[in-house]
């Protein structure tokens, strides 16, 4: 190979690997823009307002952040009384690297100024988290993962104690799939004055929507608990054993929906004891 023909195809390379950056970058922007006209649509957010702001961007990177508002008519919608009279405001803040065909980012919480974001902005400094998220180009995809270490810390009296939880999430760009799981080992809520502990471990969900025609979903979640219960230092309250539970929306053919439930306990006892272990379904 000459020189001429190295430096054409080095030259070539270049700009195919500019071309899918900048081309990659479009997508991000153009996929973002399109989920949020999505959830902007979807009855069950009214009083939700989003929207994305660049921050500062290069070529291959950008920094933007999602600024999420909660309105007077989304509590009032969910049925309860706080933040009827004001608005609940938080940002996720992304700061993500730009590759040919793929982006990978890093978010985290932005509180505003009101009294209770701040306050869960305090929460989350107590436990250690990461979440991030990226785009393939290729596959037309979107994963999500946010994961929580072992924290250990005091809020109002209560000993609460968190064992590690990894979500995940992937969906496609027009959100007609959505997949997520959650593995968590557990958590620990201790009262020292009333002497009360009440504890679960080893959570596992599994879910999945569909969307089956404009902002219409329906959805498939199973849950499983390993054990649970609740105790005092000289007897076990309750105490219980795979808990699983089950919910699934069904479309009909007339285009009529149906809400399914399911719950399974195999096994659960009460102290005193009340007679024999309790198997069954419910």
């Amino acid at each position: 190979m000459n020189i001429k023909s190295a430096v054409l195809l080095v030259t070539g390379a270049a700009v195919a690997f500019a071309g899918a950056t900048f081309y990659t970058k479009k997508t991000y922007e153009n996929t973002i823009d399109h989920q949020l006209a999505i959830y902007k649509e979807v009855p069950t957010v009214k009083g939700v307002t989003m929207e994305r702001t660049v921050i500062e961007e290069g070529f291959f990177w950008v920094n933007d952040e999602y600024r999420i508002s909660l309105d007077p008519e989304f509590f009032n919608t969910m049925g309860g009384t706080i933040g009827s009279t004001t608005s609940l405001k938080f940002a996720v803040n992304n700061d993500c690297h730009i590759f040919p065909f793929y982006i990978s980012c890093d978010n985290r919480f932005e509180p505003s100024n009101d009294k209770i974001t701040q306050e869960m902005a305090q929460h989350l400094q107590k436990v250690p988290y990461e979440s991030n998220w990226s785009l393939n180009a290729l596959t037309r995809t979107i994963h999500s993962s946010f994961s929580v270490e072992d924290a250990v810390f005091e809020e109002n009296g209560a000993d609460i104690t968190i064992h590690p939880l990894h979500l995940f999430s992937t969906t496609d760009f027009d959100l007609k799939e959505v997949q997520f799981e959650l593995e968590w080992e557990g958590a620990m809520l201790a009262l020292p004055e009333e002497k009360l502990t009440w504890q679960f471990s080893q959570l596992a969900t599994r879910g999945e929507m569909s969307r089956v025609f404009g902002t219409t979903f329906v959805y498939s979640i199973k849950t499983k608990i390993n054990n649970y219960g609740f105790y005092t230092p000289l007897a076990d309250i309750f105490k219980g054993e795979h808990l699983s539970f089950s919910t699934e929306t069904v479309l009909h053919n007339d285009d009529t929906f149906s809400v399914e439930y399911a719950l399974k306990n195999a096994l659960m006892q009460t102290f005193p004891p009340r007679g024999p272990w309790y198997s069954g379904e419910r």
